[in-house]
């Protein structure tokens, strides 16, 4: 039971549900009661999962000597010696496989899609983490890919103006990390491509983005010829604004996603944000 334990904090399962945008073209194409597109959706998500696993196994093994002198990330199973390298690998590579195997149910653009996020990811953790401006583009088109991925795996185009919503909000997010490693008191310490930064330019950026992704995403409400959709622009104009809010007032915060999860008010205006568009699209006969 121990060791499952261990295996399962190395895999760092508590961010599986980033993986759940994989299900946002399902959602937003009016499928989501078709039981053939939701079961390849939920493999779609299945095969991120392990794939995403297998990512942070990898890097962890790439970053073992840095992360033990994090005061946070030392405590990473690797890096904490709870599990070897060796181990690490095996682990790496059946994960791998694993989506692999997922993989071949879906059709073969989301195994491309899989495939470029296993690069993205190579590419990331070798090199491009350490080049400013380039790093967060590409952690936030990991995000963008998941989505993409999932209009693969049912096979249904997906509006270009949600795409690019993704893409900014995802920006956003990971632009509000940036900005809290920064500030934070042991920020200089986490990320060698942080003594790059400035913090003017980190918020100048997260302006443009949250501005971007609000844009985006309403100017996607109108042409979806979903008239109602266009309110629920609201929920999402004040779960961002909350997220800015509380990433500037909790300045020593190095998780600031976790904020997205713990904060009550941005979980039941989002979950109302749920209801909402679920309603828009299910609920509501003729639009």
């Amino acid at each position: 039971m121990k060791t499952v334990k261990i295996f399962l904090k190395a895999m760092r399962v508590q961010q599986w549900h980033k993986n759940v945008l994989v299900f946002a073209p399902l959602l937003f194409s009016g499928h989501i009661f078709d039981p053939a597109l939701a079961g390849r959706s939920f493999i779609a998500f299945t095969a991120f999962c392990f794939a995403a696993s297998s990512v942070y196994l990898f890097n962890d093994i790439l970053d073992i000597e840095s992360d033990r002198q994090h005061p946070e990330k030392r405590k990473r199973a690797i890096a904490a010696g709870e599990l070897s390298v060796k181990t690490a690998i095996v682990l790496g590579l059946l994960l791998s496989g694993l989506a692999l195997w997922q993989s071949s149910y879906l059709p073969l653009k989301f195994l491309l899609a899989l495939l470029i996020y296993f690069v993205l990811n190579f590419l990331y953790s070798w090199k491009l983490k350490h080049v400013a401006v380039l790093e967060v583009l590409l952690v936030a088109s990991m995000y963008l890919l998941r989505v993409i991925a999932g209009t693969k795996a049912i096979g249904i185009a997906s509006s270009s103006w949600l795409v690019l919503c993704t893409f900014f909000l995802a920006l956003f997010l990971v632009l509000g990390k940036r900005r809290t490693e920064l500030v934070a008191v042991h920020g200089s310490d986490s990320r060698e491509v942080l003594k790059l930064y400035n913090l003017d330019f980190i918020e100048h950026a997260l302006s443009i983005s949250i501005m971007m992704s609000i844009a985006t995403y309403a100017l996607y409400t109108v042409v979806v010829a979903k008239p109602y959709l266009l309110y629920s622009t609201f929920f999402v104009v004040f779960v961002l604004l909350r997220y800015m809010f509380l990433i500037y007032k909790e300045a020593n915060c190095e998780k600031p996603e976790e904020l997205l999860l713990k904060d009550k008010q941005i979980f039941f205006t989002a979950l109302l944000w749920v209801i909402y568009v679920a309603f828009v699209y299910y609920g509501l006969p003729g639009i």
